[in-house]
């Protein structure tokens, strides 16, 4: 009798698994250690189809992405379940940890969503939130929430689907939540918006965009794991700013693979005029990291991008204490960290910018 044993379930897993690991494999299945259907399911295919590695909702761990790169080396990955299973980052293979680790004190998976030990239990209220000051705390809540009346706090809780409040007509929606999670589909779409809301200490992943911001506050909240157009189509972001955006203190990152002919990220932070004047708006002490190599464009846009229908009028932005982080490139996204400033704007200031080794980062104009 030999008994297998490692510090947690995905370390026994990979122990287990190197019993029968014989080199590269063609096809290797991958499901949440958490929650048990998709893992029984593949056990039965793994003997005929390829091995079956567990992991976290929302990241992998690095032996088990050692695994897959050095033991295995699939062709095909098959992730099982859907983003309320396993996140985009997942879906990605994002590293546990990785993306803020190596410049402290910024948000991770780790400093943001729900805190450890609290208990989550289903949410049986209405998704279209019609009465002021609805509180939601320690919650999975299943489905999109449309906020059409003012003061909805939501607290330790998970969104599998998108939120988003309505000020149109009639409607003054808005919200504000806190250490917990937006896990949007992996699909089109915004994870958190538009206008009237404060996100502090959430982590956004899944959909092409993670938040549209207008008349909103994120902070101290990490950004990251949009999902792949395999259809070529989408571009994707981090945060769309409009107008009256604080971006405070985030890990800002787009790292949704490149499709082609034209799918990919455009920027982690985009703001391009297409629907009114980019004004307004504080970026302050912010991680905006440039992703996997060849994933976005420019780490930001500045507002003024020509040939927009609100290209002109552009004013207030404020880019103050933010940390570009290089990427693969060298240069913070294709081609560089910011595009689309214009420092001549009214109010525009771009102060103590930095790349992560400290050195300047010029305003690009």
């Amino acid at each position: 009798m030999t008994r297998i044993a490692g510090s947690d379930r995905y370390e026994t897993n990979r122990l287990l698994a190197k019993v029968g690991a014989n080199g590269p494999r063609e096809r290797v299945f991958l499901a949440s250690g958490q929650n048990f259907p998709d893992a029984l399911a593949a056990a039965a295919a793994a003997p005929k189809v390829g091995p079956l590695l567990l992991t976290p909702s929302s990241c992998l761990q690095q032996g088990t992405f050692d695994m897959l790169d050095d033991t295995y080396s699939p062709s095909r990955l098959y992730v099982l379940g859907g983003t309320t299973t396993l996140s985009g980052s997942v879906f990605n293979q994002g590293i546990c940890g990785s993306s803020p680790s190596a410049l402290t004190g910024f948000p991770s998976a780790a400093t943001t969503g729900v805190p450890e030990g609290v208990t989550l239990t289903p949410y049986t209220g209405p998704c279209t939130i019609q009465k002021e000051n609805v509180v939601i705390d320690a919650k999975v809540i299943n489905c999109d929430m449309r906020v059409l009346s003012p003061g909805l706090v939501i607290t330790n809780s998970i969104i599998n689907g998108r939120i988003y409040s309505d000020d149109a007509g009639s409607f003054n929606g808005s919200f504000s939540m806190t250490d917990s999670e937006v896990r949007a589909p992996q699909s089109t779409g915004t994870g958190v918006g538009d206008v009237n809301f404060v996100l502090t200490r959430v982590e956004v992943t899944g959909g092409s965009r993670s938040v549209n911001c207008g008349a909103c506050t994120v902070q101290d909240s990490y950004l990251h794991g949009q999902y792949s157009d395999l259809r070529g189509i989408d571009h994707e972001s981090a945060i769309r700013m409009g107008a009256g955006s604080s971006i405070l203190r985030n890990t800002i990152t787009c790292d949704a693979q490149p499709v082609e002919p034209d799918a990919g990220c455009s920027a982690a932070l985009t703001g391009y005029g297409d629907f009114g004047i980019v004004e307004n708006n504080t970026i302050d002490g912010n991680l905006i990291d440039g992703g996997p190599a060849g994933s976005m464009g420019y780490c930001a846009y500045g507002g003024s991008t020509p040939g927009k229908p609100f290209s002109e009028g552009v004013n207030n932005i404020r880019f103050t204490n933010n940390v570009f982080r290089r990427g693969p490139s060298g240069k913070c996204g294709i081609w560089g960290p910011i595009v689309a400033f214009d420092s001549a704007a009214p109010g525009n200031v771009w102060s103590n910018n930095t790349w992560d080794d400290g050195t300047p980062v010029p305003p690009a104009n």
